[in-house]
This record gives structure tokens, C-alpha cells and sequence, in this order.
């Protein structure tokens, strides 16, 4: 039955809208376009299958304005740990996000904060180790949001979906704050460095052409990194060094 009601009518899934960019991102080249129209799965995908990403998708920095500024100030502090996970991944292997848990990691809230529902990966002593969350409703991830949000109808998702992301930014935060050990993230006193910089918050503020360059090299590395991955993939029977097992793996 298709929408509506209307039985013995079926309607072909339309694609989702563009997605409306702010002014600053560089436009895409003509021939990539084509090519994006064209394959329109890349539009809609597989909504059964989970999509995990090596490196942050670049649409999460798609947004403009103070809240951006600090997206991109707290990825470069944590870009070089990411491209160096990737290219020497530890013994235990790779670790893949989702863009949702990769945009946890990018606020940079590494905190603890109360949980009742929530089912967390990580064992309660590892939570238990991370710092505390003072206000836990300034910073908007307390179970109550799940149930203010289900009020009327689908309570029982809408609260399964919230309990969910509360797990995930869990998992999340132990990732970055107990095994990657950065502190929760405080633009007055964070200064990464990135190539022969220092860059401060008040330089990444409002600081577009800065923020081209950022996803510029994000953008590239993602794409070589991806397209290796599907090589060695397809053409595993190339790569038998022994510097090549572990990519194998």
C-alpha cells in the first residue's frame, strides 16, 4: 500500500533534497556533479545498512557562524590523532564511526553525566573514570530530553532513539577522553597546531577561508583514504608485502 492509502499504487522513493550549503564551501567541480546526478544511490543510499566512516564526513562542517568556528577549532586538535589512527591503526584495529558518534567527537564534550536507560558499550568502571558533567542540563544530553520529546505519539521510539544517542555519546567520550586522553574541550585553552601554525579560537572565528583550507584537506584525505580501502579491497592479491598485511586485515 503506498502513501495515502491508494492500494495497487507504488511510488519510486524520491531523493532527498539538495542539501542547502552555506556560502563559504567551495563548489563542486562540474564533473563530480555529473556524477553525483547520475548514481542516484549516493543520494539515498541503503537505509538498512549502517554507514561508517574512517575520518569525519565533511557535511558535519557544513553549518556557518560561532558554532562552527568551534567545530573546526576542536577538529584541529584532534584531526592528527584521527589521520594517524587511520594510516597506523593500533593492534586492536580500526575504529569507524557513524556520523552521528562522529559528531559527538567533534563538540568535544568529554564529560560524565547521569544515565539510567541508556545501554553503554563501555563498562561502568571506565565511565566512571571520566570527568564530571557540572550541569548536565546546559549541556542537553540527561534522559529527561527523550522524554519531553515523547510526549504524544511514538513514545516508545522516540525514548528507545534517545537512550541510543545517549549511549553512543557515552562511547563516544570514553573513545576520545579515556583512550585518546584529550580533556574536554575549552576554547581558552586549546591552541592546536596545524602545519607550521598555532591557531588560537579568536583566529578560526568567522575565519572562512581558513575553514576551506580545513575541509580542503579532510576532503582529500578521506577520498585517497576511502579509495585505498576499496582497492585493496578488490585487488587484495596486489598487496602481499608484509607492510601491506595489516591494510589487508
Amino acid at each position: 500500500m503506498s502513501k495515502g492509502g491508494e492500494p495497487g499504487s507504488s511510488r519510486k522513493p524520491q531523493p532527498p533534497p539538495p542539501v542547502q550549503l552555506p556560502p563559504w564551501p567551495p563548489s563542486m567541480c562540474s564533473t563530480w556533479e555529473a556524477v553525483v546526478q547520475e548514481l542516484t544511490d549516493l543520494h539515498t543510499g541503503n537505509p538498512s545498512l549502517t554507514v561508517l566512516y574512517h575520518l569525519l564526513p565533511i557535511h558535519l562542517f557544513h553549518s556557518s557562524g560561532t558554532a562552527q568556528a568551534t567545530r573546526v577549532h576542536n577538529w584541529l586538535r584532534i584531526c592528527y590523532w584521527s589521520f594517524d589512527h587511520e594510516f597506523n591503526p593500533p593492534a586492536h584495529g580500526r575504529v569507524q564511526l557513524m556520523a552521528s558518534q562522529w559528531r559527538v567527537a567533534l563538540k568535544g564534550r568529554y564529560y560524565r553525566f547521569p544515565y539510567v536507560h541508556a545501554q553503554p558499550k563501555n563498562s561502568t568502571r571506565e565511565i566512571s573514570r571520566l570527568p564530571p558533567l557540572l550541569n548536565a542540563k546546559e549541556d542537553g544530553c540527561t534522559e529527561k530530553d527523550g522524554e519531553q520529546l515523547a510526549e504524544g505519539c511514538k513514545v516508545k521510539i522516540v525514548k528507545q532513539r534517545s537512550w541510543l544517542r545517549i549511549g553512543d555519546h557515552i562511547d563516544v567520550t570514553v573513545l576520545m577522553n579515556m583512550h585518546r586522553e584529550f580533556v574536554p574541550y575549552n576554547e581558552g585553552l586549546v591552541c592546536p597546531s596545524w602545519g607550521m601554525k598555532h591557531i588560537s579560537r579568536l583566529v578560526v572565528e568567522g575565519a572562512e577561508g581558513l575553514w576551506v583550507q580545513v575541509v580542503w584537506e579532510l576532503s582529500m584525505v578521506s577520498f585517497h583514504l576511502e579509495f585505498l580501502h576499496v582497492d585493496r579491497a578488490i585487488a587484495a592479491d596486489q598487496y602481499i608485502s608484509e607492510e601491506d598485511i595489516p591494510m589487508c586485515k
